[in-house]
């Protein structure tokens, strides 16, 4: 008998893209292994859910406009746009109307924890996997992937505990990409997300067209997302440096792309652990509140240069030390691009365990 799984998760410009990125690499591997997935979604503004239904059937959750929060549980409760037991009652309903009765559910959405999964699980009896490297929320659930480097967990009851980056699948196309350890800094690639509320990958281009720098780089790889709310703009200026800066937009490349740079400029979140699969040294700063332990630990190991929340005051300078100090000393380029690599080892036997532990019906 076919298992079905529900996915619940979200994008938005709040929330941004990451979530239902990684979550498609998941749903891809769990339908190679023949099992029925659904997403259940609410559309936030600037949500990605067309990414999503050429290839998945979607639930779309209603909005609650006139919600306002009396209290917020955790860092991300606002996400939700309503409250967790409202969420559960909409995504039952949700799953009711379609007939989709669950075996498995598999939840990535920092604004839900533990009474949302009591919820689910007690009306569904459906086994429950979440994806959590936050640490700031208690969970009862079956699975519990933990992408995060130490993030504890408080007050959670998980069964099965997946620790650590190497365990979270990434897209296919990192599959096939070798190692390469970097050694100068010709080539560069920048991104900052699938939405870029900041709009940072501007301003880096803008400090990346200045004579210094570009007097030492060949490539700009520019990287969006189809959320970008500045493409106009960006297209606009990229146009005027002739074929100095690569623009592609949803790009179907990643891996390649970070393959052929030398040095990536961005920020946190999933892209940084595609990043170490590569060995591909960064420099990066914190766009959002969930990715500032994250740099700060890639950091600590040597992985990542990391120059805290970005400033448009100093961001130019910042930047241009940083660059000419990594094309003056190749060495520390070298150990950047060791240091990620190791933090990703065998990622890709790691990374095939949530999806067999789902279909081993993992008890």
């Amino acid at each position: 008998m076919t298992k079905r799984i529900l996915i619940r998760t979200d994008s938005g410009h709040h929330i941004g893209t990451g979530h239902v990125m990684r979550c498609l690499t998941i749903a891809r591997q769990l339908c190679q292994l023949q099992m029925d997935v659904r997403f259940c979604c609410r559309p936030h503004p600037g949500h990605i859910t067309a990414l999503i239904s050429p290839e998945f059937d979607t639930f779309d959750l209603p909005l609650h406009p006139n919600y306002s929060a009396t209290s917020s549980p955790y860092r991300h409760s606002h996400w939700l746009g309503t409250s967790e037991r409202q969420d559960a009652e909409d995504t039952l309903s949700a799953i009711a109307a379609q007939l989709f009765d669950p075996d498995w559910i598999l939840v990535d959405h920092f604004a839900l924890a533990l009474e949302w999964e009591l919820q689910m699980t007690k009306a569904t009896n459906a086994k429950l996997a979440v994806i959590d490297g936050l640490g700031d929320r208690p969970h009862q659930c079956d699975i519990l992937l933990n992408p995060g480097l130490n993030a504890p967990f408080k007050d959670s009851d998980v069964k099965h505990m997946l620790a650590g980056p190497r365990y979270l699948p990434l897209r296919p196309e990192f599959n096939d990409i070798p190692f390469r350890q970097r050694s100068e800094v010709r080539t560069l690639f920048v991104s900052f997300g699938g939405v870029d509320q900041l709009n940072l990958t501007l301003a880096v281009c803008t400090t990346l067209s200045t004579p210094a720098i570009k007097s030492q780089i060949e490539t700009v790889y520019v990287i969006v997302g189809s959320a970008y709310p500045y493409l106009i703009e960006l297209q606009q200026f990229c146009q005027t440096q002739g074929s100095y800066f690569q623009l592609e937009v949803q790009s179907e490349q990643i891996a390649q792309l970070m393959n052929n740079a030398d040095l990536a400029i961005g920020a946190g979140g999933i892209m940084a652990w595609e990043r170490c699969a590569v060995g591909l040294p960064a420099i990066v700063w914190t766009i959002a509140a969930n990715q500032k332990q994250q740099n700060e630990q890639l950091a600590a190991l040597g992985a990542t240069i990391y120059l805290g929340e970005p400033n448009t005051k100093t961001l130019t300078n910042q930047l241009k030390l940083m660059v000419l100090e990594l094309i003056l000393k190749p060495e520390k380029l070298q150990q950047l691009s060791l240091n990620a690599i190791s933090i990703m080892e065998n990622w890709q036997q790691h990374s095939r365990h949530l999806c067999q532990l789902i279909r081993q019906d993992f008890t």
